[in-house]
């Protein structure tokens, strides 16, 4: 009797949370996802003052944007601490980064199925078909930064009116906090998924 209980909560627990961790991942998609950042700043003495400069290129864009097209943020400091170019960059979609994010939705999802599903076969079907979603969305999450960067070379141009024509092979683009929790989020709901074709019922 205890044994079934066991069972039957974990069918309910499990799909809960790949839930959880698939929820997670598509919300760290509205953090800074890709970016470049190559601001520095150094404190000098000059005739005996501390003279504190700050130079470098700042781009960041979050995962919603990445994927489905919106704005993202470009900075350009020269000495002074303020940025003496801010504006607002148009961000086309990627649509690598879309099918991701449909990815990772989906293989939150289908573990629910499970829940109404009587046939064992079905739901380990469902909880691979879930794992594989949630791992594949995850490596795309983690690749964004190669995905998106001929690109974001262009959208760079665009927003600067051609000041920047960057090399991005000298300048590289860098994953985001979001990117990387989105992927390791993605991969967790993945391995929880995959703990369910074991321990489908």
């Amino acid at each position: 009797m205890a044994k079934k209980e066991s069972k039957s909560l974990l069918k309910l627990v499990l799909p809960v949370v790949v839930l959880i961790f698939g929820v997670l991942a598509i919300a760290m998609m509205a953090m800074n996802f890709v970016g470049i950042n190559t601001v520095t700043t150094d404190t000098n003495s000059i005739l005996g003052a501390q003279v504190t400069t700050t130079n470098g290129l700042l781009v960041a864009i979050n995962g919603f944007a990445a994927a489905f097209g919106g704005e993202g943020i470009l900075e350009w400091y020269v000495v002074v601490e303020e940025p003496i170019l801010s504006v607002s960059m148009d961000v086309n979609g990627n649509v690598v980064i879309m099918v991701a994010f449909i990815l990772v939705v989906v293989g939150a999802i289908l573990p629910l199925v499970t829940i109404a599903l009587k046939n064992k076969m079905a739901n380990k079907l469902m909880y691979l078909l879930s794992a594989l979603a949630l791992i594949a969305g995850a490596i795309i999450f983690f690749l964004s930064a190669t995905i998106v960067k001929d690109s974001l070379a262009q959208e760079i141009a665009d927003a600067s009116n051609g000041v920047f024509e960057l090399n991005l092979d000298e300048t590289p683009i860098t994953l985001g906090v979001g990117a990387i929790i989105s992927g390791i989020a993605a991969i967790l709901g993945g391995l929880a998924s995959g703990a369910g074709v074991v321990k489908a019922q």
